[in-house]
């Protein structure tokens, strides 16, 4: 599927897993279609709090299609909760856009986007969504 096709199916909220050494998170992806056929994208990423209520890290995300089967996504800016609360660590994401059956799969690696902070180095990333 080339990227204009891809284009025209990527809206919608995408569910997923990244990995961290041998923890896996759930993150979900939203990818909001705007009337100039732009798109608006946030990650929503849930975290374990030792407190037992999980936490829910929201972000805006740049996106560009690099050739026919790539995506790089960008986390530039978390929107919740504030980073008093837990320290910004934003992902940078390469990933490669496939189709298996009626599936749409984002499949690749994450990096740390933070020059600074305690946060994870990377690891693997994998997202789908039904069509």
């Amino acid at each position: 599927m080339g990227a204009i096709g891809f284009a025209q199916t990527i809206a919608g909220k995408w569910k997923g897993t990244y990995s961290e050494g041998i923890m896996k998170y759930p993150i979900m992806l939203d990818f909001i279609l705007n009337a100039d056929s732009s798109y608006t994208v946030h990650t929503y990423t849930k975290l374990p709090a030792k407190s037992g209520k999980d936490m829910w890290v929201i972000c805006d995300v740049y996106y560009e299609f690099m050739g026919k089967d790539s995506l790089y996504l960008e986390e530039t800016n978390r929107v919740t909760p504030d980073e008093k609360i837990l320290p910004a660590c934003l992902q940078k994401m390469y990933l490669k856009i496939k189709e298996r059956k009626k599936v749409l799969v984002l499949d690749g690696v994450w990096r740390n986007g933070n020059t600074k902070g305690d946060c994870a180095s990377g690891g693997s990333i994998y997202f789908s969504k039904k069509k």
